[in-house]
């Protein structure tokens, strides 16, 4: 079990920290993401928490020793990654792990975000990673080990230049731009569900010219 850590602080607020965390990916500093898609989420609007579970399609570059192994020059995959955010603590918690071929290469990571406790405008960031491997002796360890210790690297670059780009155009007062978009994506989809409802309720009524059929038996 090989346990990475790396802490960095962020001399910008939670909020904006944390925005430009939500579009982090993909990016060409860290290839190794190649798609990532939401599949569950839930929202406590009195409490000001929500989770949310993200799907990630992993294509990890082998370092050379493993590429001869196993004659390939990536592995790909699937990882799974749980967020929980407290709106009102200031405080979102990232589980990763990854699915594919856990049973040889399991990886564990958790990355925190939290308000700094003396600056409320900066942010901490916590990162911890675990990684095991079966069966190919420690130099694949350290060559993951490595490969992670560039990749958070590279993470924390692109979220300085998404801050930074973020700030530079000033993005919370364009904030109810998103608001507006979201309500427009829950208009479009609450009308698309009374719309297939519309259809289904059409398709079930009997044809005419069929034989009635009495509502109560149709159970």
């Amino acid at each position: 079990m090989k346990l990475l850590s790396k802490e960095h602080v962020y001399k910008n607020d939670w909020e904006t920290v944390t925005s430009a965390w939500w579009v982090k990916y993909p990016n060409a500093d860290q290839p190794h993401v190649v798609n990532c898609q939401t599949v569950a989420r839930t929202i406590d609007k009195e409490a000001k928490t929500f989770n949310v579970r993200r799907i990630f399609e992993i294509d990890w570059g082998l370092p050379w020793i493993g590429q001869k192994l196993m004659q390939t020059k990536s592995v790909q995959g699937l990882a799974v990654e749980d967020i929980s955010c407290d709106l009102n603590a200031k405080r979102m918690v990232i589980e990763g792990r990854n699915h594919s071929m856990s049973r040889f290469f399991a990886f564990d990571e958790c990355c925190v975000y939290e308000q700094h406790p003396t600056n409320p405008a900066w942010t901490v960031f916590r990162q911890s990673t675990k990684v095991r491997i079966v069966g190919t002796g420690d130099w694949l360890s350290k060559g993951i080990a490595r490969m992670q210790t560039q990749s958070a690297s590279a993470g924390i670059g692109v979220m300085e230049r998404m801050i930074k780009k973020m700030e530079e155009t000033n993005w919370k007062s364009k904030a109810y731009l998103w608001d507006n978009e979201l309500k427009a994506l829950l208009a479009r989809k609450t009308s698309s569900f009374a719309a297939k409802l519309q259809e289904r309720v059409v398709y079930c009524e009997p044809n005419q010219g069929a034989p009635q059929v009495d509502r109560d038996s149709r159970l």
